[in-house]
């Protein structure tokens, strides 16, 4: 009865005919409007998300400066091709300087069959794939191209989201095996790059490898280049999982390499398991290595951090944290816990996170055209205010990996923690 009234009503009004066309409309599909206007549409739809979520927009740079990036990427855009027009959208929230805040990387990119990793003293290729590649292993990437390596690494550092300058070197160099990325920086064609690689004082050889889906490269064994009857250093051994623990009673020690801030029931288990061994095995010191840990829930180190507080663990030459580049997130908070609530030696590289502007908490949004994930922290979080505004967690004990040691499977970080004098009670 209630809709008989409504029905006359409108009809009494001319409103029936607005009605039946509204939900015309609504089942029509709806015109998109031309490529170009999508990614401009985009751009803009981009900046106003960021400047509405970000906590700490202009933290690096002026409202006149955001502005002017922002007006060349809605001025490029209708000129990019997709994989152009992601990239383009990548260096303007690369800009930010925020390793939170960032484009979603794309599943299956393109890529070359060589990754890379950099040493003290240049880039070297520590992965290679197929037989193409394989002469790369071990040796020290000069050139793509004609472009120096140096050249390409500070035009790809603009495409990285990063908190300081480790975080920006270490992205770049990852995208040195990126297709796309190359492309976009001049440093090679859409589908081969020419990779340069020195081979001894004064000579050369020059690769020209050709890139696939990445998938079908991690189909393929991998090749590292270790020392002919070299195993895998421990640190190397089961990256693949999110925490584990092995005693070393040789050095009455036991070591602990927390990869992931995930799964926090499996972690409080793994927390107790951990404590009953160190306990019953009256280990004199505990390594815990955060190298390679890039974040996750920041609650579940509660607990264990809370325990080596109050632990007879907690003594100058007893407790160690090994940290690194990669070092983020969460990793980097139970860092900056331990440095500050106990008597724990960092040991190893500057973090690739900033313990002192630390953006975090992180929220997704997408853009309405071309469906980018755009990842953007939403909080501003200080872990170590003592340290003013340093970009980086410097190690108590500086100790870096030479390519010289990682062809022979050594690991001088953890080394340097068990050799250091344990503290007497």
């Amino acid at each position: 009865m209630m809709l008989f009234r409504l029905f006359a009503a409108l009809q009494a009004t001319g409103g029936v005919l607005s009605l039946f066309g509204l939900l015309a409309c609504q089942q029509s599909p709806v015109a998109r409007p031309p490529l170009a206007a999508q990614r401009q549409a985009d751009s803009r739809y981009l900046a106003e998300q960021l400047a509405r979520r970000h906590p700490a927009l202009y933290a690096h740079s002026t409202p006149a400066q955001w502005q002017r990036a922002v007006q060349q990427l809605v001025a490029q855009a209708p000129t990019y091709g997709e994989a152009q027009w992601r990239l383009g959208a990548q260096q303007l929230v690369a800009q930010l300087r925020d390793g939170h805040t960032r484009v979603a990387r794309p599943a299956n990119l393109r890529t070359y069959p060589v990754r890379f990793r950099w040493f003290p003293d240049g880039i070297y290729a520590t992965l290679t794939y197929g037989a193409a590649a394989r002469p790369a292993g071990g040796l020290r990437l000069v050139r793509l191209g004609e472009q120096p390596v140096d050249t390409v690494l500070r035009r790809l550092g603009h495409l990285v989201s990063a908190d300081n300058e480790v975080a920006r070197r270490t992205g770049a160099v990852r995208l040195l095996s990126q297709a796309a990325a190359l492309a976009f920086v001049q440093a090679a064609g859409p589908d081969s790059a020419i990779y340069e690689f020195a081979t001894a004082p004064g000579q050369a050889v020059r690769l020209v490898l050709a890139s696939r889906a990445d998938s079908a490269w991690l189909a393929q064994p991998a090749a590292r280049p270790l020392a002919a009857g070299v195993a895998e250093p421990l640190y190397r051994r089961h990256l693949e999982e999110p925490f584990w623990y092995a005693a070393l009673p040789a050095r009455r020690a036991v070591y602990v390499q927390y990869n992931s801030c995930r799964e926090m029931g499996r972690f409080l288990r793994f927390s107790w398991q951990l404590r009953r061994a160190l306990l019953r095995d009256s280990a004199a010191r505990l390594v815990l290595d955060l190298r390679f840990n890039e974040g996750g829930n920041s609650r579940q180190f509660a607990p264990l951090r809370w325990w080596l507080a109050h632990s007879a663990l907690n003594r100058r030459g007893r407790l160690f944290v090994l940290i690194g580049r990669d070092t983020f997130s969460s990793g980097l908070r139970a860092a900056c816990e331990l440095k500050q609530q106990t008597q724990a030696l960092l040991v190893g590289e500057a973090t690739g996170g900033c313990p002192t502007q630390h953006c975090t908490e992180v929220k997704e949004f997408q853009l309405p055209y071309s469906g980018l994930r755009i990842q953007v922290a939403s909080r501003q979080a200080n872990y170590l205010p003592q340290l003013g505004r340093a970009p980086t967690l410097l190690p108590d004990l500086p100790v870096p990996l030479t390519m010289a040691a990682y062809r022979q499977g050594q690991d001088p970080v953890l080394e340097a923690a068990l050799s250091y004098p344990v503290a007497k009670p």
